[in-house]
């Protein structure tokens, strides 16, 4: 971080042109007798990865706010129906039943991380449910079915960044990997961060692994320490990270740490402290890039006091939302579905 207080931000263009795609979906002509449009938001509003639901369910009803307040969706409003899955596994697949069979929601948002992701994604895909998620990374998410769409980055892709910066930019030649064996995310970025490092004249001297929910890695470290190398990737979460970056630390480590956007968060700079500091992290979004549809974006969700400093606000912009409903209407979805190729520049189906 260089004498800055939050990470430097490697991938930080907003590549996803979902504005246009809006306006492009205008043209369908959906046909609904409901009264109200309900769209699903599984989340994590509680537990180790809370910053990341927060925010993001502050940014997805600010959306519907301001559709509302133009009249609504093709004239009906929207009901945003907020679920927290309380970042605990299991909870996203139940949460899916119910916003299925229960609420009868036309499309969902979510669920932010890969593993959880998952669970719901197939339920969707059965019930021809639309389902995106702005943040789940892993490869295989998507080809559950033709229901299931990212806005984001994929492990190969972020992977390879986070492996090209240390091979041009750090100079690193060795690396060791610390992976979170119970995250499909950190898994994926894993085998991706291997591949194109060797691929690349580099090697990783050796990979340890640890788990969601611990909180003393000094074995794993201790093990860094002794391998000595030029940089050490850690493809996690924020929960971890900060602890491992705080004890490494203490430990006189001194190489740099590189992360994804599992980093992405105040709260791993509020624990880290000034370890967090020299080290650095990829991401979909930074607030600082000039681009004009991140500010355009960012405008309105500053106005209403909520912080767009992380990828995680964004998650559920009037583009996104708008465009999930456009996908629902049962006489467009074998058609809209079925012609997804004009949409890969903004939904990504890998």
């Amino acid at each position: 971080m260089k004498g800055r207080r939050h990470p430097l931000v490697l991938v930080h263009r907003l590549l996803h042109p979902l504005a246009f795609a809006a306006f492009a979906l205008f043209s369908f002509t959906i046909e609904s007798s409901l009264g109200e449009i309900k769209i699903g938001a599984m989340t994590c509003l509680t537990g180790a990865l809370s910053t990341f639901g927060v925010s993001s369910v502050q940014g997805a009803k600010l959306a519907v706010e301001e559709i509302n307040a133009a009249g609504g969706t093709i004239g009906q409003p929207i009901q945003l129906i907020v679920e927290d899955n309380g970042s605990k596994a299991g909870e996203t697949a139940t949460i899916t039943r119910k916003l299925i069979s229960q609420d009868k929601v036309v499309a969902i948002l979510g669920d932010l991380t890969s593993s959880a992701t998952m669970e719901g994604a197939p339920l969707a895909q059965a019930a021809k449910v639309p389902l995106l998620t702005p943040s789940a990374t892993n490869i295989a998410i998507t080809k559950i079915g033709n229901y299931i769409f990212r806005s984001c980055f994929i492990d190969p892709f972020t992977g390879k960044i986070m492996a090209k910066f240390a091979l041009n930019r750090l100079k690193a030649k060795q690396a060791i990997v610390m992976t979170d064996v119970k995250q499909d995310y950190s898994v994926g970025l894993t085998d991706a961060i291997r591949q194109y490092f060797s691929e690349n004249g580099a090697g990783t001297l050796q990979s340890f692994s640890y788990s969601s929910g611990d909180t003393n890695f000094r074995t794993q470290l201790t093990g860094v320490r002794m391998a000595n190398p030029d940089v050490v990737f850690l493809p996690g979460y924020y929960t971890e990270a900060a602890l491992i970056l705080r004890q490494a630390r203490q430990l006189g480590i001194t190489c740099p740490f590189v992360g994804g956007e599992g980093w992405d968060s105040p709260a791993l700079v509020e624990v880290a402290g000034k370890a967090a500091e020299g080290n650095y992290y990829t991401d979909h979004f930074s607030a600082a890039d000039p681009e004009p549809r991140v500010q355009r974006l960012c405008k309105p969700i500053a106005q209403n006091t909520v912080p767009c400093r992380t990828l995680w606000p964004l998650s559920g912009t009037m583009e996104r939302v708008c465009l999930l409903w456009r996908w629902s209407g049962r006489a467009q979805r074998k058609r809209l579905t079925s012609g997804m190729p004009w949409l890969q520049p903004v939904i990504s189906k890998e």
